[in-house]
């Protein structure tokens, strides 16, 4: 095997310039051989030979020309961003929803199965199948399909394999081997807040520390340090819902009483059975007793943030469906609640709303497939 004078491989070499160019395009998305070889100063030759490769691999292709600035015209070159698609499916309690994602981390099409979900083996053939015929409703051939993400409210083991805790949806002990034994593509247990959360890292590669609090029918989080997840020894880094809020407060469903959960999750506003567009509809209509409750969970979620942002001292992201019931208003107001409780004022504004995705927990999942699939291209060869 040749090197070269600093130690580097000749395969070596090669695999960072088609990552370096690939990148280059994937970050244009519309580019000529002239200008790669002009950015990456990378001779002329090498470009033409890793082109010739990854068309091989059919992730990128030549579409039309450029306008002629003297000379002949030069060749358009993109990504094909469909080349690969990557699978997330979300599994809640009163259903699951199946989404696909290409390389750019669009989601091309998505479904809701309206099934409850059971710890049984009926209900994972059931959604096994389902999954397959969304496959190939869409007419996604097996080859091009990177992974498939399945997330729940749940503890995850750190390699993906297997649900460490799960009360909510009794599924403690869940092994990942029922799905990667029906699929032939590698499959993955996700947390739905990690999901979530992975989709403002995204959308905002900016992002080095936050707290993600993911505020649904039950709270869920996510810690972001780095711009990585952190997970902590025993995985538990981010479950702020079962932080004590209230002493004696509100049951919760973990057994304790005064959790996050009971106050900054939908079920510190709603009533029993009440719906949260019903909800809403009560808020814009200035009904009393819906705006007491709303200010009574705003409250409680200050406290909470407060707490957190004296811990971790990081932005904190409020996402998921309630957060979309939370104004311009309502978060300013939020900020001055925080303000007015915390030892240590602030000098700017540091809670934000998560930006506003389709199906954000089901597409989180299936962007970890892409992210990896883009940070270590596959050979030509493969």
């Amino acid at each position: 095997m040749l090197m070269n004078a600093t130690g580097a491989t000749t395969k070596n070499i090669r695999k960072s310039n088609r990552k370096k160019i690939f990148n280059l395009i994937y970050e244009k998305n519309a580019i000529s051989k002239q200008d790669i070889a002009a950015q990456l100063k990378i001779s002329m030759p090498t470009v033409t030979q890793n082109i010739a490769e990854l068309e091989k691999l059919e992730l990128i292709e030549k579409n039309g020309f450029f306008n002629s600035t003297g000379g002949r015209k030069a060749k358009i070159i993109s990504i094909k961003a469909q080349a690969r698609i990557a699978l997330g499916v979300e599994i809640r309690a009163e259903g699951c929803t199946v989404a696909a994602v290409d390389l750019y981390g669009t989601v091309i099409a998505q479904q809701l199965f309206e099934v409850p979900f059971q710890n049984r083996d009926e209900y994972f053939i059931f959604l096994c199948k389902e999954i397959d015929r969304f496959i190939g409703t869409q007419k996604i051939p097996s080859s091009k399909i990177l992974g498939l993400g399945i997330i729940m409210q749940a503890l995850i083991s750190d390699d993906g394999q297997r649900v460490t805790y799960g009360k909510i949806l009794d599924c403690t002990g869940l092994d990942i081997s029922f799905f990667q034994d029906y699929f032939d593509f590698p499959c993955r247990l996700f947390h739905d807040a990690e999901s979530a959360a992975r989709n403002e890292l995204w959308e905002r590669p900016d992002i080095t520390d936050a707290v993600f609090l993911n505020i649904r029918e039950n709270l869920s989080g996510a810690v972001i340090i780095g711009g990585k997840f952190h997970k902590a020894n025993e995985l538990k880094s981010g479950v702020f819902e079962h932080m004590v809020l209230v002493p004696g407060g509100k049951p919760c469903y973990c057994g304790k009483h005064g959790c996050m959960n009971a106050y900054c999750s939908a079920q510190g506003f709603l009533y029993e059975n009440e719906t949260v567009q019903s909800f809403e509809d009560k808020l814009k209509r200035a009904d009393f007793d819906a705006r007491r409750r709303w200010d009574g969970f705003l409250q409680h979620l200050s406290d909470a943030i407060d707490n957190l942002h004296m811990v971790i001292g990081s932005d904190v992201i409020l996402g998921g469906y309630v957060s979309e019931l939370i104004s311009d208003s309502a978060l300013d107001k939020l900020h001055d609640m925080v303000l007015s409780r915390t030892a240590f004022p602030f000098g700017r504004s540091f809670i934000h709303r998560a930006v506003s995705i389709n199906v954000p927990v089901a597409r989180g999942g299936a962007l970890f497939m892409v992210s990896s699939f883009l940070n270590d291209l596959p050979n030509p060869e493969v």
